[in-house]
């Protein structure tokens, strides 16, 4: 499977807004503690980064898209299409994507 063949099926396990919030505050809160973990040079704020991103982001598949994260299926692809999502989202263009493969709430 491919990043493309993927991407579409990807979406459609974020069609809920408030699971896709919740992975944008993860990815957010990743960036902020990883430079943080650079500046003290200090290896465990950035391990605290990733866990509080996994962490938003399960609760958002959990509790708002009712169904376990892709992560646990495909693992690389699901974590590039995350990324892949925050940028879209960052730069206000995931709508038309989401409405291309028919992934909206």
């Amino acid at each position: 499977m491919t990043l493309e063949t993927y991407w579409p099926h990807y979406l459609r396990h974020h069609s809920n807004r408030t699971n896709r919030r919740l992975h944008f505050i993860g990815w957010v809160a990743l960036v902020l503690l990883a430079a943080a973990a650079l500046v003290t040079s200090n290896l465990c704020v950035f391990f605290a980064g990733i866990v509080m991103a996994y962490t938003l982001a399960w609760i958002g598949h959990f509790c708002f898209q009712r169904e376990p994260p892709e992560t646990f299926r495909h693992p690389l692809l699901a974590n590039v299409s995350s990324l892949r999502m925050f940028a879209l989202m960052a730069s206000g263009r995931l709508e038309g994507h989401l409405a291309r493969h028919g992934a909206r709430e």
